[in-house]
């Protein structure tokens, strides 16, 4: 940790190395009585793919995004150069690496971003229960109160809609004690009385945000378990609830993957419309998004393969597409997508700002040399019958 001194910022900052965890990064600047940008699982690795992806947190409310706090990134390119870049130094590289995906523009091997002081954290705890139709409409309401949740710190909400009932995993309210909380939440819970919807909710304090975060996610990888996670994610735009319409045929493609009984939809909100930050690749629609959806299922090892790819074909086929069409314009998490995922990915996961981050590729990886399956610059490559990766010019 040091003071940082650049034409761009002067403040407090934290180096990582790109094979620092979050929990150990929470931990290191907790100590020093700050608190940073960061993924929810405290497994993920903050300088790599996540901050470069944009990166959500519970902190973005606050301070934006994760790609918007770096102030410098320490890479070797492709031709094995040693560059610094930041937002006045080799200005093109820090844009592309700050929002533009990771693995494909040269290895990071640091990045510096800033860190805030540290103060309370207020949260709660809101759940309740499926109970036929109405649970839906319940839903519904909620949407339609979320902008005033996210809008009312900032603050985050990541919850969990599922065949069940309604959990939350953690609400983010800074600088807010507990019967704040419970005041903002007034307006919903007004609703959810009037609609006899039972409900249980919790209040809770923490006078630091890693107290907060540990008390939900906690700071290790103690009880992981063999990787059978699935994600596939899409951007929700803020305007889709302001319009009762849009908000139910919104819902309804949430209710499909539910009903089709593998997955569940786990959403964080936020708002970082407003957020000043350095000029970057960020995805454009997360400034007009209310939350990111991640459509969640497990790998079932008790199954035969081909029961696993049929699941995968509904997904992929018919779920996503449900959700993409009444979301139209919108995007997608490009650090959270299925790997068959069908979407227009130079639209979706990068949007307007595809054809410069193709300038930068070209630049610094003139030879392709760092590929990914859905990374800027990859269908320079095609992957044969045979499963391997040739120039696409040679497969025409």
């Amino acid at each position: 940790m040091t003071t940082y001194e650049s034409p761009d910022y002067s403040g407090p900052a934290v180096k990582l190395g790109s094979g620092v965890i979050g929990g150990d990064a929470y931990g290191a600047v907790g100590a020093a009585g700050y608190r940073m940008i960061g993924g929810t699982c405290p497994s993920v690795g903050i300088a790599g793919g996540y901050t470069s992806g944009g990166g959500h947190s519970l902190l973005n409310g606050l301070y934006g995004m994760a790609a918007d706090a770096v102030v410098e990134w320490e890479v070797i390119t492709a031709q094995g150069e040693h560059l610094v870049a930041t937002p006045s130094n080799n200005t093109d590289l820090y844009w592309a690496l700050s929002g533009g995906g990771a693995g494909t523009f040269g290895v990071v091997l640091s990045m510096t971003t800033k860190i805030f002081p540290d103060g309370p954290i207020a949260s709660g705890t809101l759940s309740f229960n499926f109970t036929g139709e109405s649970y839906w409409d319940t839903i519904g309401n909620l949407w339609a109160y979320l902008p005033q949740f996210v809008d009312g710190g900032p603050n985050t909400w990541d919850f969990n809609i599922g065949p069940t009932g309604f959990q939350t995993f953690a609400m983010t309210v800074p600088g807010k004690n507990a019967t704040e909380v419970h005041q903002l939440l007034q307006p919903l819970f007004d609703i959810l009385d009037i609609r006899s919807t039972h409900y249980s909710f919790a209040p809770d304090e923490s006078s630091t945000y890693l107290e907060h975060f540990t008390k939900h996610f906690g700071r290790d990888n103690s009880g992981a378990s063999p990787a059978n996670i699935q994600y596939a994610s899409r951007l929700i735009p803020r305007a889709g609830f302001l319009n009762s319409t849009q908000n139910k045929a919104i819902v309804n493609s949430m209710r499909a993957f539910v009903d089709s009984k593998y997955w569940t939809v786990a959403c964080h909100a936020l708002n970082v419309s407003s957020i000043k930050h350095p000029d970057n690749s960020v995805l454009p629609n997360w400034r007009d998004t209310i939350a990111n959806c991640n459509i969640v299922s497990f790998w079932d090892w008790n199954v035969t393969w081909s029961e696993m790819q049929t699941r995968k074909e509904l997904l992929v086929n018919t779920l996503i597409p449900g959700l993409e069409n009444v979301t139209p314009g919108s995007g997608a998490y490009l650090n959270e997508l299925d790997a068959q995922w069908k979407g227009d990915w130079k639209r979706d996961l990068y949007g307007d700002n595809y054809p410069r981050l193709l300038d930068v590729k070209n630049k610094y990886d003139p030879d392709h040399i760092f590929y990914a399956q859905t990374a800027v610059g990859s269908d320079f490559w095609a992957v044969d019958d045979n499963g391997r990766l040739c120039e696409a010019d040679q497969m025409r």
